[in-house]
């Protein structure tokens, strides 16, 4: 269970990190949303995004039946994130999956996760939370303080010691 974050907090994360990385010139996104992309291309129009889909200002898995289909453009979009440079993730487990087709994948969660009875929700939990950011808005850190409160890694890192280290 992932604590909720509204369309509206969300856009002000990303012009927060936007703002303080300003060396992004292609950005991949997966989102079943087109309100989501349109806002970017319009916000950030120096910017080039790119989707795996043509939207057609419709929701895929809305607007198509074919179950098949619907996994298939979920796969692709998982196997895009895995090649990013950096990914920033709200409430998704197939997102999520993307570290785990790249293990070095910078990779990290906007909103906060509880337990899932006594174990950590994989893979997403498995995720990093994005930081607070002393250059990122007042608003925004607000917003980070509020959704990622009682995360599952807060409130157990007793434990789960060293559990983000990845040995290789």
């Amino acid at each position: 269970m992932n604590n909720p974050i509204s369309i509206n907090d969300f856009y002000i994360i990303i012009d927060s990190f936007l703002k303080n990385n300003t060396d992004f010139i292609n950005i991949f996104l997966a989102t079943d949303e087109n309100a989501i992309l349109d806002y970017l291309k319009n916000k950030y129009t120096h910017i080039n995004f790119i989707t795996s889909r043509n939207f057609n200002h419709n929701l895929f898995w809305k607007n198509n039946e074919n179950v098949i289909d619907n996994g298939k453009e979920a796969m692709i979009d998982m196997l895009c994130l895995s090649k990013c440079k950096l990914v920033l993730k709200v409430s998704s487990a197939l997102s999520s999956f993307s570290k785990v087709i790249n293990p070095n994948l910078n990779i990290y969660r906007v909103n906060g996760l509880k337990m899932f009875t006594d174990i950590p929700y994989f893979p997403d939990a498995y995720i990093p939370l994005l930081e607070k950011n002393d250059n990122y808005t007042n608003e925004c850190n607000s917003i980070l303080d509020k959704i990622q409160k009682n995360d599952w890694s807060i409130s157990n890192r007793h434990k789960f010691n060293n559990f983000y280290c990845k040995f290789r």
